[in-house]
C-alpha cells in the first residue's frame, strides 16, 4: 500500500466538526445568493437537508 496516499472514508469527528462550524459561519452569505438567484423554495430545501444531515451526525450549533 503507498504510504502517501490518502486515507478514504469519513473524516473524523473533529474534521466533520469545522466543516460544520464553517458552513453555519458561511451559510446566511450563500443563502441569500441563492434566494436571489432561484427563490426562497430551494434555499429551503438547502436548509433542511443541511440540518438534517447535522442532526444525523450529531452536530449542535452553539449560540453565544
Amino acid at each position: 500500500m503507498d504510504d502517501q496516499a490518502k486515507p478514504r472514508g469519513r473524516p473524523s469527528r473533529g474534521a466533520m466538526g469545522s466543516v460544520y462550524a464553517r458552513l453555519a459561519a458561511d451559510k446566511h452569505e450563500l443563502l441569500q445568493r441563492i434566494r436571489e438567484e432561484k427563490g426562497w423554495s430551494l434555499v429551503t430545501a438547502i436548509e433542511r437537508a443541511v440540518d438534517a444531515l447535522a442532526k444525523q451526525e450529531g452536530y449542535t450549533e452553539h449560540k453565544d
